[in-house]
């Protein structure tokens, strides 16, 4: 909308719209974010929708495994909670205000990895977006008009890995990590 552009802008935020779609994600140096297209001539473009979900997350899973961090697939269950929670704090417009199948938690449940496609002419784009710390929770909810009890929900539902002890990411490990999880689950 015009008005969240232009609170944005106040702020020295630009406002995209992802084709993908999905809730509403601030990025930032809090968040380490990669694209993966998958070409029509790729077998994986057959899977369905949330079946490549499936497999991205467990090529993610994979390399933040290699840095130590422990992380899991969410289940149906981790799914229909977040879905259940959301629903009832109203978090529905966020995207990492609810999980989804193929996304990664850690062991309370809470959403590490949000992650998005979108398909056109046979091609298919993979979006991730991985928490490494807390975003100002508080000012997204400001941009989208949501109170404040609404921030600290979507830091409740949330695992960035700075919360995680002994975590200690570095980008080159998970991105070696991530292309062999690729190609091992994808290919």
């Amino acid at each position: 909308t015009p008005e969240l552009v232009a609170s944005a802008a106040a702020h020295g935020i630009d406002v995209v719209k992802r084709d993908s779609g999905g809730g509403a994600v601030m990025t930032g140096p809090w968040m380490v974010g990669f694209s993966l297209r998958l070409a029509p001539s790729d077998p994986a473009t057959e899977a369905a929708p949330l079946e490549i979900f499936r497999l991205l997350g467990a090529a993610c899973r994979d390399a933040l495994g290699e840095l130590g961090v422990s992380a899991a697939l969410a289940t149906d269950a981790d799914v229909a909670r977040s879905i259940e929670k959301a629903r009832i704090m109203n978090l529905q417009w966020a995207c990492f205000g609810t999980v989804s199948h193929g996304e990664l938690v850690d062991a309370a449940g809470r959403k590490m990895l949000g992650l998005a496609q979108c398909r056109r002419g046979g091609c298919v784009l993979l979006e991730g977006g991985l928490l490494l710390c807390e975003p100002d929770w508080a000012l997204l909810c400001e941009l989208f008009g949501k109170p404040a009890k609404a921030g600290l929900a979507l830091r409740d539902a949330t695992a960035p890995l700075a919360t995680r002890d002994g975590a200690d990411f570095d980008l080159k490990t998970f991105d070696a990590g991530l292309r062999r999880g690729v190609a091992q689950h994808l290919s």
